[in-house]
């Protein structure tokens, strides 16, 4: 009998504890660039953000769309957490919206916080039971930022979601 099969381990089960999905494809990036790695989703994938070692950067309006790694269905649709670091440089860059989306649907649109400038600061956005409800396919997900002001560069390090 195979080791996990002797552990209680069921082939597809939902595995303990959290389980993080994080960018793994690079959807929409036109004015975004990716410095520190050879794409914009591999510097916002890492498990710990590494702030200034890799981000993806945008110094125009535009919009970063990324899809999440495929994760199983939670059979509880608490406790979703989306967690996103960003800092701006010296001036008043913002982000007109970041969403979570599944497919083209709106789940969630997040309120970014910012640090002092080239200061990073992780915004951490629970989903309500009915947002987290409306997620029907959790191989489609998406985080789309949209930076609407061209006075300063935005640069995001990390992306997640949690469940």
């Amino acid at each position: 009998m195979p080791r996990a099969a002797r552990r209680g381990s069921i082939a597809g089960s939902r595995p303990r504890g959290p389980v993080i999905a994080r960018p793994n494809s690079t959807i929409r990036s036109t004015n975004w660039s990716a410095n520190g790695a050879p794409t914009i989703h591999q510097c916002l994938s890492e498990a710990v953000p590494d702030d200034g070692a890799t981000y993806a950067q945008c110094g125009t309006a535009d919009t970063l769309e990324v899809g999440l790694s495929a994760i199983p269905t939670p059979s509880n649709r608490s406790a979703h957490l989306v967690r996103i670091r960003a800092a701006r440089s010296a001036g008043t860059a913002t982000f007109s919206s970041v969403q979570l989306r599944d497919g083209a649907t709106v789940i969630a649109t997040i309120p970014m916080t910012y640090g002092a400038d080239n200061a990073y600061a992780t915004t951490t956005y629970g989903l309500t039971s009915a947002e987290a409800g409306d997620i029907t396919n959790y191989a489609d997900l998406r985080i789309v930022a949209t930076v609407n002001n061209l006075a300063s560069n935005i640069r995001i390090t990390h992306m997640e979601l949690q469940v």
